[in-house]
């Protein structure tokens, strides 16, 4: 037995999983793998002792959820699995297991919402052994993880994609740690470069900002996504590099940008690691010389980092002293870490972003599955207002959504039913053009 949770070890989980098989047989049982997302980020900023107490409540509810489960384990850090038998309804689980991770957990004066991924597999995986469906249901994870998904089902063709994936990350990994040059060559060559998303103003018809996001185009690998090349470029000490170009780049565009039709200039939002706030002084140096060299106002300089990058306790100086400079500062997927409330109220912040996740079930079908997700939604706006926050909310897609926030109060949002990330080419015609589309007030 896992001794933090009382449930299954990995081991024990997969001899009951081979019992299981014997007397019911694979194609009858359902397998569900679930991990807590970013559970390392809540051990960072609250602590291993209330970590290893949520995984416990954690496994404690699941319990309780589930009670006619055949097997419930532990079978690493983060990781749940659970094995049910025939004439289990794997909607109903699934569905289960969402509430599930939706309701806070108390802990020593912390409130705490939990994120899961979930993966299942089932017959359709059509194992031949035990450790072949516990394998599908981990790689359905993985694809969950990979793509933001919630909840992904196995299919064979997961396998050959992961396969793939695997061998280019690999390659690539192999190639930049052996030679930090590739990096400084793709700069030199041009092969990065920048696309920029809008973050739209409903109430005054107006472009708020331009969020800058970064691309490679690889001569030999083709386009290579950011989550693939910026761990890497952080693994091997290059993100300062990295960084600076992006800082340099943003800027020197924002810097061209013309008025919009009411006579406002948008701000240019740009992403910084939390490996590049280790060093401060190079921040704000960075910050300070793009603004030098470019002539953009800083007002028009938005700096973003993600809410885990809250885990460190170092972080209120360089923040303050970015917002001494004139310049602004956002919280990314505001909600989906494990900052505590007392921390975000002493950080000097003046937006936050609500992650896509609230946003993806507003006008869901199912009629509990909408209410749920948009009180929530509601809750988290109402927080970031009562910390004297703006909300951004990224993700929208559709205009029900919008109409949705938008009562709740936010005004400024992001997504695609606004526009994809746009090259720098055609950024004068979409604020030229961006005061006649039809948005919600």
């Amino acid at each position: 037995m896992d001794r933090l949770t009382g449930t299954l070890t990995r081991m024990g989980f997969v001899s009951q999983l081979d019992s299981a098989a014997e007397i019911y047989g694979l194609d009858t049982l359902l397998l569900v793998n679930l991990q807590v997302s970013r559970f390392g980020w809540l051990n960072n900023g609250l602590g291993v002792s209330l970590g290893d107490k949520v995984l416990h409540r954690v496994a404690r509810r699941l319990q309780k959820t589930f009670p006619g489960a055949l097997s419930l384990g532990r079978l690493h850090g983060d990781h749940f699995a659970l094995l049910f038998g025939p004439d289990i309804d794997r909607d109903e689980v699934v569905e289960r297991l969402l509430d599930f991770s939706q309701r806070p957990i108390a802990l020593e004066h912390e409130v705490i919402v939990l994120s899961i991924r979930i993966g299942v597999a089932d017959r359709e995986a059509r194992a031949d052994s035990a450790q072949t469906l516990l394998h599908s249901a981990e790689v359905a994870l993985h694809r969950a993880k990979a793509t933001a998904a919630k909840v992904v089902h196995f299919d064979a063709s997961m396998v050959r994609e992961a396969t793939d994936i695997f061998r280019l990350e690999n390659d690539l990994r192999v190639a930049l740690v052996k030679n930090k040059n590739e990096l400084h060559r793709a700069l030199h060559n041009e092969e990065f470069f920048l696309c920029f998303q809008p973050i739209v103003d409903i109430a005054r018809r107006r472009v708020h900002a331009f969020e800058a996001l970064i691309r490679w185009r690889h001569p030999r690998r083709g386009l290579i996504p950011p989550a693939t090349f910026v761990p890497v470029a952080e693994q091997i000490g290059l993100m300062d590099v990295l960084g600076a170009w992006v800082f340099r780049m943003a800027c020197q565009a924002a810097a061209r940008w013309p008025a919009d039709p009411t006579g406002d200039k948008p701000a240019v939002s740009i992403n910084v690691s939390p490996t590049q706030f280790a060093e401060p002084r190079l921040i704000m140096a960075m910050i300070q010389s793009s603004l030098a060299e470019t002539g953009l106002e800083p007002e028009r300089l938005e700096v973003e980092l993600t809410e885990n990058a809250l885990a460190s306790d170092d972080l209120r100086q360089p923040l303050q002293s970015i917002q001494d400079l004139g310049c602004a500062v956002s919280l990314d997927d505001f909600g989906t870490g494990y900052s505590s409330i007392t921390k975000l109220q002493a950080m000097p912040l003046d937006y936050v972003k609500i992650d896509r996740s609230f946003v993806n079930d507003l006008c869901a079908p199912c009629p509990e599955a909408r209410r749920k997700a948009r009180e929530l939604t509601q809750a988290v706006i109402a927080l970031g207002q009562v910390l004297s926050l703006v909300p951004i909310v990224e993700g929208t897609e559709t205009q029900d959504q919008v109409d949705v926030v938008s009562s709740f109060g936010a005004t400024l949002f992001q997504g695609y039913h606004f526009a994809r990330p746009l090259p720098e080419s055609e950024l004068d015609d979409y604020l030229t053009n961006f005061s006649r589309c039809e948005v919600s007030e």
